[in-house]
């Protein structure tokens, strides 16, 4: 079903009003939903896109929707958990899994993790000095 002019623009406000409440650069918000800036713009001015971009834009902003623009709640009203008992129960899980993390670092003895450049191993840490090869230098002329 496509949009009429009025369906169209005001999506864009609704989709404006959203992205300002929840992201604090526009950037942030089409990046998160795969689209560009233009085309992000595009919707927030309510200027005709194509059914993709609107549905990945309405998927971002209103994930229970599945991105069908015809889905979004009236305003004020919103559907599923409050967002701060969301918050709260999302921040307890972090928080279980830290302590998980933890204790498995200590019963491996790893301790903290490095970060690894390019998913490579860390060298230095893997070959003794002593099994090292020998560098040999060749002479200059």
């Amino acid at each position: 079903m496509s949009m009429s002019d009025q369906e169209r623009a005001e999506l864009g406000a609704r989709i404006e009003a959203e992205r300002l409440r929840r992201f604090d650069k526009a950037s942030d918000a089409y990046v998160a939903a795969g689209l560009s800036s233009g085309t992000w713009a595009s919707l927030e001015r309510g200027a005709s896109t194509k059914p993709l971009s609107v549905r990945k834009a309405v998927r971002l902003l209103w994930p229970e929707t599945d991105g069908d623009w015809r889905k979004i709640p009236a305003e004020g009203e919103r559907t599923g958990v409050a967002e701060p008992d969301r918050i709260a129960e999302l921040t307890a899980a972090v928080a279980a899994l830290a302590q998980r993390v933890a204790a498995l670092e200590v019963t491996r003895g790893d301790g903290p993790v490095r970060a690894q450049s390019r998913g490579f191993p860390d060298r230095r840490s893997t070959i003794a000095p002593e099994a090292r090869p020998e560098r040999r230098r060749v002479p200059r002329d």
